[in-house]
């Protein structure tokens, strides 16, 4: 009987180690597969901020100042990073990530600035999507962020952010995550923005305004957090730009309400750079943007980004930009012309 239960005692043994072998091992092949497919660790429940900062740990910036161009989808859409660094011949970063609010992209810039040099942040939105209050902040701890994108997280550490619902819901959304032609898009250029490659033409796709945006004709602490943003970064020395998207045409000519709320977020935004001492750069102030710029209703396209980007660049320079032209982008010619609107309430991919 003695050697009946050791000898059972062995075999359950066994079979404890091989469950843990196996578990283990499969938790090694998972991992295994999430680095060699470019997948981060879930370290936000903000999908994209987790791949910007994925991002970072695969495009470091060295020890020269940078310039960051922070905020949520209109930074990552409609400022052409790379074109400002070529033009400019020093390093920027586009921090810009879909759907992250006011705090969490100052909160994502001060994580980044506390690991590498900083000179300068251009914050890039669209004066539809200030609001009262945000769907949700996305805390990015110090400690995660540091060790991760300087790379000296285990791969035993980064496996305690997987999550099997969030790597299938990855999964399932593969081809729009890697797509340029997906307003969810997250393949990033060399400095980290997404060019769309969409037309909001005829055949372009079309939908009603998001329900999600704040709509309310004045609102009174909508700018309170940007207020704060810049001037933190004005505290320590650093130029704050706030640069503000255009807003299809068609959306701004038949929806009274939309207009007076651009109205009014845009003379907010000028009391704010006024009261921070910051630079503020309005494309609407010298253009009109033509429809065959947008990607939808809030977000330009990749030949819309780099001719909205052109003219930042003048102004970055400091040189007059004449007013009352239109930015055309119907092939790879930019044109000033001037064109009958066709465009049509499209859907935001994402907001604040």
């Amino acid at each position: 009987m003695a050697f009946m239960k050791t000898d059972h005692e062995h075999s359950f043994g066994r079979n404890i180690i091989i469950c843990l072998a196996t578990a283990l091992g499969l938790c090694v092949v998972v991992e295994l597969t999430c680095l060699s497919l470019g997948i981060a660790p879930l370290f936000t429940p903000n999908l994209p901020l987790n791949e910007k900062m994925r991002f970072l740990r695969e495009h470091r910036p060295g020890s020269a100042p940078t310039t960051v161009v922070s905020g949520a989808s209109i930074a990552l859409n409609d400022i052409d990073s790379d074109l400002l660094q070529d033009e400019e011949k020093r390093p920027f970063i586009n921090l810009g990530a879909n759907g992250i609010s006011v705090p969490t992209s100052q909160e994502f810039y001060q994580r980044l600035a506390d690991v590498y040099p900083v000179r300068e942040v251009i914050f890039a939105a669209s004066p539809i999507e200030m609001r009262d209050a945000y769907r949700s902040d996305v805390d990015v701890p110090a400690p995660v962020f540091r060790r991760y994108v300087l790379g000296r997280m285990t791969m035993a550490e980064e496996f305690t952010y997987r999550d099997i619902s969030g790597l299938l819901s990855y999964w399932k959304n593969w081809n729009d995550y890697h797509s340029r032609t997906s307003p969810t898009s997250m393949a990033f250029t060399k400095t980290g923005a997404v060019p769309l490659e969409i037309d909001v033409g005829p055949a372009g796709p079309r939908a009603g305004i998001s329900e999600a945006l704040d709509l309310t004709p004045h609102c009174t602490r909508c700018m309170g957090d940007l207020a704060q943003f810049c001037g933190d970064v004005r505290a320590e020395g650093r130029p704050f730009t706030i640069v503000l998207g255009p807003v299809l045409p068609d959306v701004i000519e038949q929806n009274p309400r939309v207009r007076a709320v651009i109205a009014d977020r845009k003379e907010q935004f000028r009391t704010v750079a006024e009261e921070c001492n910051a630079q503020l750069f309005d494309i609407t102030d010298y253009a009109t943007v033509d429809d065959s710029c947008f990607a939808n209703s809030l977000h330009l396209n990749a030949q819309g980004m780099s001719a909205m980007t052109a003219q930042l660049a003048r102004f970055r320079r400091g040189e007059s930009i004449p007013k009352g032209t239109t930015l055309t982008c119907g092939g790879l010619h930019l044109a000033t012309t001037s064109v009958t609107h066709q465009g049509s309430l499209i859907a935001p991919s994402s907001s604040h």
